[in-house]
């Protein structure tokens, strides 16, 4: 796991050791002036900062890799989740939100994802989406970075589109959809006495006279 360099101390034993227990973290003498106080550090360290014993002073303040104090039954590093975005960057390595959550029109489907896939079509991917959301039924798009429903497109009258499609359906012959109908998914067969000999029309036509249309 990552953490800080910083100067461990003794407890503090005043209220102005209190108040800037901050800058005593990234102090590397102990200061016994007004108006604050820094105790002495302790025996162990989380880094090696201290200049007398071969430390690095310059490492205090900055994200460091701290090895456990007890034995771990667990494998590091620990995978990002699916969902959020991977990095080879080390200030992005120190939790387990990672470089973030995946963006927006985009999908990071497994763990240990760094480079983020386009959204599949027919699908809208919000921010951290780990699995694409179908366009609902009456919508539809083929392109590949939506983020929300609303991007995808309402299908046209005298179509339909299924739910997660990537392009609207005519209408048969026969049947019809129109804008008055809420979800267009599926079509609609004309009624007895009208008929519709074309496709991807959005009403059929009454019978003429001397004909008839039985409904199927």
């Amino acid at each position: 796991p990552n953490a800080r360099c910083e100067v461990y101390r003794e407890a503090c034993a005043y209220a102005a050791c209190l108040e800037h227990r901050g800058d005593c973290a990234l102090a590397i003498a102990a200061v016994g002036q007004p108006p604050w106080y820094c105790p002495e550090p302790t025996v162990v360290q989380p880094c090696n900062w201290d200049s007398t014993r071969g430390g690095d002073p310059s490492l205090l303040g900055k994200s460091i890799y701290q090895l456990p104090l007890l034995p771990v039954d667990q494998d590091f590093p620990f995978a990002c989740a699916a969902g959020i975005l991977g990095s080879a960057d080390p200030t992005s390595q120190s939790s387990s939100a990672c470089a973030g959550r995946c963006p927006a029109g985009r999908q990071c489907p497994e763990e240990a994802t760094f480079k983020a896939l386009p959204c599949d079509a027919g699908h809208y991917c919000p921010e951290g989406t780990s699995v694409p959301l179908p366009c609902r039924a009456g919508t539809y798009s083929n392109a590949t970075d939506l983020v929300a429903a609303s991007d995808c497109t309402d299908a046209d009258p005298g179509y339909i589109a299924t739910t997660g499609a990537t392009q609207q359906t005519a209408c048969a012959k026969g049947s019809y959809t129109n804008t008055s109908i809420v979800t267009k998914d599926s079509c609609t067969l004309c009624d007895s006495g009208t008929y519709q000999d074309k496709s991807g029309m959005a009403a059929c036509k009454p019978c003429e006279a001397g004909t008839y249309a039985a409904s199927e």
